[in-house]
């Protein structure tokens, strides 16, 4: 059930913003004036499409981890500077997961768990970025001037720094907990072999 769990969780990290990123893409849509005109376009797709939707949501997201990644490690830990624990074993991170993997599962769950929702965290972040670049596309590119897409322009800008923040603390959780471990692997002399 566990396995069952991870890899359902793991692509949801990928289909959610890749989801979210479809969605957004309707505000390019001269077409589309509210929500009601929304709506009406997405009550046309069918079960193929929407399976075929939740694919390329999963591209989507899976192409967005990189972007992402960039974005917390050399933003995102610029303005929250967090340090992790430092590891006494001296080895490379590799060697740590090997460690962690081999002699301590459960913890290696927990590790998995915390770079999981790092992943999703960077990953709603770039979406929250492109929110921003396609509220400003409407407003200005469009001409569709109005409180609400001023209102969600700004709320995507923050939406983005809580993203960022919330995957620069997971990542720094996952090599807390990834030191701790190793370290306590090494103490018990099971590593040393």
């Amino acid at each position: 059930m566990d396995k069952f769990f991870n890899s359902t969780f793991d692509a949801l990290t990928q289909v959610v913003p890749g989801s979210c990123f479809i969605g957004i893409l309707y505000l390019f849509d001269p077409d589309i004036h509210n929500a009601d005109d929304l709506l009406a376009q997405l009550s046309t797709i069918n079960l193929g499409s929407a399976a075929f939707l939740v694919f390329v949501s999963y591209v989507i997201g899976f192409a967005l981890g990189p972007v992402g990644r960039f974005l917390y490690t050399r933003l995102g830990f610029r303005l929250w500077p967090m340090k992790p624990q430092p590891c006494k074993a001296g080895i490379t991170v590799s060697e740590k997961y090997v460690l962690v993997r081999q002699y301590s599962p459960a913890n290696f769950k927990y590790i998995e768990i915390w770079n999981m929702f790092c992943n999703l965290s960077h990953n709603l972040g770039v979406v929250a970025l492109f929110l921003l670049v396609a509220s400003l596309y409407r407003i200005f590119i469009l001409g569709y001037f109005n409180l609400a897409l001023f209102g969600l322009a700004a709320g995507a800008v923050v939406l983005f720094l809580i993203f960022l923040h919330r995957a620069v603390v997971f990542r720094t959780w996952a090599l807390n907990d990834l030191n701790a471990t190793v370290d306590l692997v090494m103490q018990s002399g099971k590593g040393k072999d």
